[in-house]
């Protein structure tokens, strides 16, 4: 798996873009914090993906909003560089729209279709299939979850908290992180709006 090794001196800013978007926004009660499946019908090594990815217990490990601005943590600029960086990392990812929230990150995130990826991730789908099939279970119920975005979203968490413990700063994710394929442009910009609007409703919502 791809790590990051960043040494930054990072001036603390809310950094993300506003698009033109519908007005019909999601809500938390519609992004869950954590999910334990994926579709089986999706490989998620190429597509359009919604991702949340929160600390454990909720806790404000990566900042606090104060009068409408994110005021980053160390730990919080250090994430926020970590998903800017992740194409130098990834080349056939986009980061489109992302915010870093005090105890949360959304990203939506494009994985385009390359023989590089592809490549990455067959020798170890094609070795988890063989044992899978040796155990008797379907392939599909364990090698789906070996995909290019489970790669990009652990890099990124592992990272930050390499970077956590390096620093002896106390951190911890909630395990795993929730994720909603973009099938169409109505859904492309409710999900960009509503991360693009995050830190303003912060106060609103909690």
């Amino acid at each position: 798996m791809a790590t990051f090794a960043l040494s930054l001196h990072i001036q603390v800013h809310s950094a993300f873009h506003h698009p033109q978007c519908a007005n019909d926004l999601y809500t938390m009660e519609d992004t869950p914090v954590r999910k334990y499946t994926r579709a089986v019908f999706a490989d998620y090594k190429v597509g359009l993906f919604f991702v949340t990815c929160s600390t454990k217990e909720m806790r404000h490990y990566f900042g606090e909003i104060e009068e409408g601005t994110m005021r980053y943590s160390p730990l919080g600029a250090y994430l926020k560089a970590c998903i800017e960086h992740t194409t130098e990392h990834f080349p056939d990812v986009e980061i489109e729209y992302f915010v870093v929230m005090p105890n949360h990150f959304h990203l939506l995130i494009r994985i385009h279709d390359t023989e590089r990826a592809e490549a990455f991730n067959y020798g170890r789908l094609n070795a988890k299939a063989r044992i899978t099939i040796n155990e008797g279970h379907d392939p599909l119920w364990r090698c789906h979850f070996d995909n290019r975005l489970g790669n990009v979203v652990g890099s990124i968490k592992a990272s930050v908290t390499r970077f956590a413990r390096q620093n002896h700063y106390e951190f911890a994710w909630l395990p795993r992180y929730y994720d909603r394929i973009i099938r169409n442009s109505e859904e492309y910009w409710k999900v960009a709006t509503y991360i693009c609007d995050n830190v303003a409703k912060w106060g609103k919502k909690y």
